[in-house]
């Protein structure tokens, strides 16, 4: 597969970063890293203002273990002792919600985080990652109205950033950030002033939401097919594809695409989800979804052309799967004969493969609506010509 987002980088601009803060999932940390004076904490600040949040730091860098939990013993019943934990008040959780106002959200930027030490980070784990019932401190539930942001510097800027645990970095979201000459002399004209409220940040939450919401992209899901593998472990690499990671990934791509961020910022949530390598791979996997033939129009059981490229008809198939109803049968089973007889410009078959998928999901996979598939004239002559790559 040719790869054709050259003119795509890996690393954002502070604007771009603000943009990817305000119009991130919820349920996702995003964690920006760079080298030392570059703004970071300054663009978690303007990303508040924007939302209309009341921005709070916890400077982690000078934390010890005691500081985010402390161990103490009480006394239990019959006269048995029971460890239970003390929490810093500082940190925003549900059991003091009388503390906050009840109309305000929150974001909180765990500042220097990479450089806290590993008994800090840890007790973090929990608390930067999935919605409210799963996010807690030492149990306590983190506070609902609250969204958390990380920044840091990388450890080879030799700053005292310590590497983060892999566990850990696969929860986060990772920005490299790369000052712009541009956006900062345009920041020094206009004196550096932070942004107003954005009167249409409640709108744009409410279909982010909504889109997210509605499950993963297409390209997510047949992207570990065409790989051939949905987990990618690497010690090397700062992010790697995971179960977790693939699934951040889809959430960002319909959070960013509903708020018409640029395909510059979702390659770089490609790269902090799925390492530098698996990030670009997979842009140029996405960047096919231009060339899908009409979905619709093969459900209506039209004879549209196939194009003869295994990446297109996995898209395709994941996407057809998606989209099929009860009434679609007799066009899908046609469509699984067509697609096994798919070949390239010269020849070579390259939709055998991409159908045997296609008949799993209607046989007794994800596909319920297209069980009927296999009492179609069409799968009798699929099985006799393909079964053999049929797995069940």
């Amino acid at each position: 597969m040719s790869n054709d987002n050259s003119d795509l980088k890996l690393k954002i601009s502070p604007r771009q970063l603000e943009d990817a803060v305000c119009y991130a999932p919820l349920q996702d940390a995003v964690m920006a890293v760079s080298p030392p004076g570059t703004a970071k904490s300054t663009i978690m600040h303007r990303a508040a203002r924007r939302m209309g949040y009341t921005y709070r730091a916890l400077y982690t860098a000078t934390m010890e273990a005691s500081d985010v939990r402390l161990p103490y013993v009480e006394d239990g019943p019959e006269g048995i002792k029971l460890a239970n934990w003390a929490v810093n008040p500082l940190i925003p959780l549900q059991a003091l919600a009388s503390r906050y106002p009840k109309d305000k959200h929150f974001l909180v930027n765990l500042d220097d985080f990479p450089h806290s030490a590993p008994s800090v980070m840890r007790p973090f784990v929990r608390s930067i990652y999935g919605d409210g019932s799963e996010r807690v401190i030492a149990e306590y539930p983190i506070l609902d109205r609250v969204r958390f942001v990380l920044t840091g510097n990388r450890e080879s800027d030799r700053a005292g950033s310590n590497r983060l645990d892999t566990y850990i970095a696969n929860r986060l979201v990772i920005f490299e950030i790369e000052p712009d000459v541009d956006e900062w002399v345009t920041g020094a004209l206009n004196g550096f002033t932070m942004p107003v409220f954005d009167e249409g940040y409640a709108e744009m939450r409410a279909r982010i939401n909504k889109a997210v919401a509605s499950g993963l992209p297409d390209e997510i899901i047949a992207y570990p097919k065409w790989t051939k593998q949905v987990y990618n472990f690497s010690t090397e690499t700062r992010s790697f594809m995971s179960p977790r990671s693939l699934e951040q990934l889809g959430r960002f791509i319909r959070a960013y695409e509903t708020a018409g961020l640029s395909d510059e910022i979702i390659a770089a949530v490609a790269a902090g989800t799925l390492g530098d390598a698996e990030g670009m791979k997979f842009m140029a996997f996405r960047k096919l979804r231009d060339k899908l033939p009409d979905v619709s129009a093969i459900l209506r059981g039209e004879d549209v052309p196939l194009p003869g490229s295994t990446e297109i008809l996995f898209i395709l198939v994941t996407s057809i799967i998606r989209a099929a109803k009860t009434e679609h049968v007799k066009a899908c089973a046609k469509f699984l004969q067509r697609l096994a007889e798919t070949n390239t410009s010269d020849g070579q078959p390259v939709g055998i493969e991409v159908s045997a998928y296609f008949a799993h999901e209607c046989f007794s996979g994800s596909a319920t609506a297209l069980r009927e598939v296999r009492r179609q004239p069409e799968l009798l002559k699929w099985i006799q010509k393909n079964g053999r790559y049929f797995t069940g």
